[in-house]
């Protein structure tokens, strides 16, 4: 840029000018000094001044100040800081607004592996974008069972974060498809100056499950001055696991409790008469009436550490919970890197690369058990035991289950995103083009691919065992220990998938008129992109649950506007629309309106109403060539004269002879489904802030979404229920089909997704802010809350609405709190500030369980309220200079522990929801960070 020498040298001179004859006019002459000193005139360059207007998440309009007629809640980097939180999954995960997302400790269920957002509830009506382009979904996308469709967090750089904002309406006249409950927006880091190290250290109580977080980040350059800018983040973050056993309220397999003035007792699934050593079991005879269980783990009348009383008899049952983890060992590697440069009239290019890559294993699932051959051989150390216990061995048998760490199972993920685009302004268009490439790669591994047998150690499953280590405990002296590591073997893939993106993302908005001094505002834009997926699924076909393989792709096309209208100085309505060309579901428009309006400088209030959509993903509408199957019913086959004339029909069109085998289970066939529709939505917002000055903020909105032709199965008991009615979702087994030793013609159910449901949700969102400066220091209080209406769901049209609204919905599988609230208030001086962190999640009604009544032990279904749930956590922070800061916090300062819930959230946890509640206990955390 070219420099202005005789410019400057006329301003010096004028000042001068100025300065000799302000001396002029005074009363009392100044000497004249005779000796000057020189003047030097330095030839700087022009700094690149762009000043940046502003751009909100919810619209595609740059302003030049902010607005706010969008329920947005911003997260600043500040705020981050302060909350002591060291991940993204945790920032947005413990916002009040989420609920039923996805967290860590689900990496062994059919939903789990990742972590996700879930705006008031709905995981898959919450787009997550960053820096306002979409990422890729979860690798492993599904085409039936529980979808996978969701943005990891888990793979995102909270080092470079510069703001989060979540919008908390529904946006696809904007955004597009899965904006129907509002938006994730990650905002990440444009420009570093230096270098910057950071550490964490986090331990919770007990010293399990102890991780630290680091990162390196250097900058240099700035875009305003220097006409470029360059950085580079890399951070690291490991965990480790945390077991069942370190937290033994939680593990303890069976819980007592009290609802409708009766004690009840509950046990989990994972007990088992299957021990180590083996259980011996004589069958019930002539001479005795009952079986009859002894083992190791009863001795001097009373069982074991780990074990459960095995009512009347002298035997215990294993308790495997605590071998089990609550929560992922984690290892995250995550890289932003990013350039700027400045063109000539007002343009700038930029690039910007996103890679991240998480590796969780979990410890989640028991040995397979074993039971050996009536008749124990003579001279077996289990003969002479039976024998000593008074059993007949010739009528015992041996049930063993391997006492060594649980069977693991992993999640490995690399996501990435590379970005290349231009913004600036030009003829009075503020535009930005993005190109970017999005992947993302999931593997799911296991130890075991559930064909593990001990057929090698002379334990055959049914046979006669001749292996007396059986009887032995599993410790150092017993060879079974290294001959069992041996065959776990280590961790083999079962199945692996890879979704990709290749988007053009343009946008450009000005003002195209005025009235009454205010700016009419039009935003345009266009949006294109490549959707794939492929899976593939490692498991031998005998054993395969879900597709063998697939791979589909689909094109996207959309082009959206919107119009801000000033009706009166303080009030503007914007207008906005979007269509969405989809090449596999065909054309879907969308629109919204949205305004504000400033009653008085204090208060406002602001409103918006709209329709949204959710297409199905590109897998579950691809058609394979055979069903597969995806799970098994819990309600039996009749086989009555209806379920008959189905075989004989299904037969005679097949060619297959068909059979109905009555009281089995029958298995659950799946497959995509190309007839299935986008899901449709209608949402409206209206809010009230109150502003009194800068220092204090108040705002409530009310929401409400109402989505239909939801994506849902029939239920297995209305097909089985009325068989004339469902005919065509039964099908027989094809021949050749051997998944799981299925035999082919047996009738089977055929259950794909269909336009079927009906969701309703409702709720108020509140947000307060307060801070008051003063001469030591500032104050500061910030609460969000979340209180909800309404949370029902209809699997059809024509059924009864089910609600999960402070209670368990067996329908959806879901419950949802009615309040959840976040308060943080603190208090910063110069150099250091410290917080205090308060959650709340409110109580509700728990799913029924089968329990035992204590007063008379009959069992029956029941269900207990589970408690309230609230933490306090504390955090400081203090700076050394302008290089160092330490930090120190304590999460949990009470050591509060999870109420009792037996919500299953987790498979591995029985007794507490892993969503509601946080199982770390009282953490203590110790952080550094240097600048250079």
């Amino acid at each position: 840029m070219s420099s202005h020498p005789l410019s400057i040298r006329t301003l010096a001179l004028g000042l001068l000018s100025l300065n000799a004859l302000a001396h002029a006019q005074t009363d009392t002459p100044l000497p004249v000094s005779k000796n000057h000193s020189p003047i030097e005139v330095v030839n700087t360059r022009l700094e690149f001044r762009q000043f940046e207007k502003v751009e909100i998440t919810g619209s595609s309009i740059v302003r030049k100040e902010q607005t706010q007629a969008l329920p947005v809640q911003v997260i600043t980097r500040e705020d981050i800081r302060r909350s002591g939180l060291k991940s993204i999954t945790e920032v947005v995960q413990a916002l009040p607004l989420m609920g039923n997302f996805v967290e860590t400790s689900q990496i062994g269920m059919v939903a789990g592996g990742y972590s996700s957002a879930a705006i008031h509830g709905m995981p898959t009506g919450t787009l997550v974008l960053v820096d306002g382009l979409r990422m890729a979904p979860f690798g492993r996308a599904d085409m039936a069972g529980n979808e996978r469709a969701s943005v990891d967090l888990g793979t995102l750089p909270l080092a470079d974060i510069e703001r989060i904002e979540v919008l908390t309406d529904g946006a696809s006249s904007l955004y597009g498809t899965d904006a129907i409950a509002g938006v994730v927006n990650i905002i990440l880091r444009k420009e570093r100056k230096g270098l910057e190290i950071t550490a964490d250290h986090l331990r919770p109580s007990g010293g399990a499950g102890q991780g630290w977080v680091s990162s390196i980040g250097w900058g240099r350059g700035q875009l305003a001055q220097d006409g470029y800018s360059l950085m580079v983040t890399a951070e690291i973050s490991k965990r480790q696991e945390l077991l069942g056993k370190d937290r033994p309220y939680a593990s303890a397999a069976q819980y007592e409790f009290e609802t409708g003035g009766q004690r009840y007792a509950a046990t989990g699934p994972y007990n088992t008469p299957f021990t180590s050593p083996a259980t011996l079991l004589e069958w019930a005879s002539l001479t005795n009436s009952t079986n009859r269980f002894v083992n190791q783990l009863y001795q001097s009348g009373s069982c074991t550490e780990r074990s459960l009383s095995f009512r009347g008899q002298t035997a215990c049952l294993r308790n495997a919970y605590p071998s089990l983890g609550i929560y992922p060992s984690e290892e995250n590697q995550r890289l932003h890197a990013r350039g700027e440069m400045a063109l000539s009239h007002g343009h700038t290019v930029f690039t910007d690369l996103l890679v991240g890559r998480t590796t969780a294993i979990q410890s989640n699932n028991w040995w397979p058990a074993a039971l050996s051959a009536s008749g124990l051989p003579a001279g077996s150390a289990a003969y002479s035991q039976a024998q000593q216990a008074g059993l007949d061995p010739a009528n015992t048998v041996l049930l063993w289950r391997p006492d060594l760490p649980a069977l693991r199972s992993a999640s490995l993920q690399t996501n990435g995103r590379v970005t290349a685009g231009v913004r600036g302004e030009w003829q009075e268009w503020h535009y930005r083009s993005s190109a970017y490439f999005a992947q993302s790669r999931a593997l799911s591994q296991s130890d075991t691919f559930g064909d593990l047998n001990y057929n090698s150690l002379g334990i055959i499953d049914g046979g006669v065992w001749r292996n007396n280590n059986v009887m032995l405990p599993l410790n150092n002296t017993n060879p079974l220990v290294g001959q069992l590591e041996a065959l776990r073997g280590g961790l083999k893939t079962d199945s692996m998938g890879t979704t990709r993106l290749y988007g053009l993302q343009a946008k450009a908005s000005r003002t195209v008129a005025e009235i009454d001094g205010k700016d009419v505002m039009l935003g345009l834009g266009m949006d294109q992109r490549t959707e794939t997926s492929h899976f593939q699924n490692h498991m031998p076909e005998n054993l395969q649950i879900g597709p063998s393989h697939f791979d589909a792709k689909r094109q996207v096309q959309a082009v959206y506007g919107e119009l801000q209208v000033p009706v009166t100085h303080t009030w503007d309505i914007n207008l906005g629309a979007r269509s969405d060309r989809y090449s596999d579901v065909g054309t879907v428009i969308n629109a919204k309106i949205f305004s504000r309006w400033e009653i008085t400088p204090a208060w406002s209030m602001r409103g918006s109403w709209g329709t949204g959509f959710r297409a199905p993903t590109v897998a579950e509408i691809q058609m394979l060539d055979n069903a597969f199957v995806w799970g098994q019913s819990n309600i039996p086959l009749s086989c009555n004269a209806q379920q008959q004339t189905i075989v004989n029909s299904l037969s005679a069109s097949t060619g297959i002879a068909g059979t109905c085998n009555s009281n089995a289970f029958p298995y659950v066939l799946g497959n995509g489904n190309p007839d299935l529709k986008p899901e449709k939505s209608i949402q409206f917002t209206w809010g009230a802030a109150f502003m009194p000055n800068r220092n204090l903020r108040l705002s409530a909105d009310l929401w409400s979404v109402h989505i239909h032709n939801t994506h849902q199965y029939l239920s297995d008991e209305l097909v089985l229920g009325n068989p004339e009615r469902y005919a065509a979702n039964y099908r027989l087994t094809p021949a050749g089909f051997s998944s799981n030793g299925i035999t082919p013609g047996t009738l089977a159910l055929y259950l794909p997704q269909q336009n079927l449901g009906v969701t309703d949700k409702r709720g108020i969102d509140f947000e307060a802010q307060w801070r008051h400066p003063g001469d030591w220091g500032r104050w500061n209080l910030s609460a969000q809350a979340t209180y909800l209406l309404r949370s029902s769901a209809k699997s059809t049209v024509d059924a009864e609405f089910t609600s999960d609204l402070g209670q368990y919905d067996s329908l959806t599988g879901t419950v949802s709190p009615r309040l959840r609230m976040r308060m943080i208030g603190g208090f910063s001086r110069e150099n250091w500030s410290t917080q205090l962190i308060i959650n709340h999640t409110s109580s509700y009604q728990n799913s029924t369980v089968s329990a035992t009544d204590l007063s008379d032990g009959t069992s029956s279904k029941v269900s207990h309220r589970v408690t309230s749930f609230t933490t306090w956590d504390v955090q400081a922070s203090h700076a050394i200079g302008r290089q160092m800061d330490v930090r120190l916090g304590m999460r949990n300062v009470f050591n509060r522990q999870a109420p009792l819930s037996f919500t299953q959230t987790s498979t591995q946890v029985f007794g507490a929801n892993t969503i509601y509640s946080n199982l770390w206990g009282r953490s203590l955390e110790l952080g550094m960070t240097m600048r250079f």
